[in-house]
């Protein structure tokens, strides 16, 4: 007989190949020196990744009934993500149909960011939020985050002003 209390589930399991499976990854391009670089190597890794999260995602809204509201709202923002790796991601075909897809790539983005916080306030009530005071330091986190991001990772004077502005957005 199974010891539930110890027992791992499957979802631990697949929790854990995916950060073994990242951390493998980036042992093996650690010395590839410049992001430019690394790019052809972590594509395929990367939205691997990707899908392998939005499948996960996907099943548990399927075989999960209880808490559908949430589950489907996580697997569409696990969508949307995975169509921003897409995009982002640079794939050369990809760039072929639609020139410059990091615009596409950050409102896919956006359009995850809505869903993730349509999932958390159908478990958690934006009253419930702002009565027990985690509302403004939540808020304050999530808009720090997001212009730190911005600034260190996505703004470039030299991309489009189109692509910076649908970034900042």
């Amino acid at each position: 007989i199974r010891d539930l209390v110890r027992s791992r589930g499957l979802g631990d399991v697949y929790k854990r190949q995916v950060w073994v499976s990242f951390f493998i990854h980036w042992a093996a391009i650690r010395h590839v020196g410049s992001s430019a670089e690394r790019l052809p190597y972590c594509r395929p890794a990367y939205l691997a990744f990707s899908v392998q999260l939005l499948l996960y995602g996907w099943a548990l809204f399927l075989f999960f009934g209880e808490t559908r509201s949430v589950l489907l709202t996580a697997a569409l923002a696990m969508t949307f993500s995975t169509l921003g790796d897409l995009f982002n991601l640079q794939f050369p075909r990809v760039k072929e149909r639609l020139g410059e897809p990091l615009f596409y790539g950050i409102l896919s983005f956006a359009a995850a960011q809505v869903f993730y916080i349509l999932a958390l306030f159908s478990l958690v009530s934006p009253g419930e939020l702002i009565s027990e005071g985690f509302f403004l330091p939540l808020l304050a986190v999530l808009v720090i985050v997001s212009a730190l991001l911005f600034r260190l990772r996505v703004y470039n004077p030299a991309r489009p002003k189109t692509v910076m502005y649908g970034a900042l957005f």
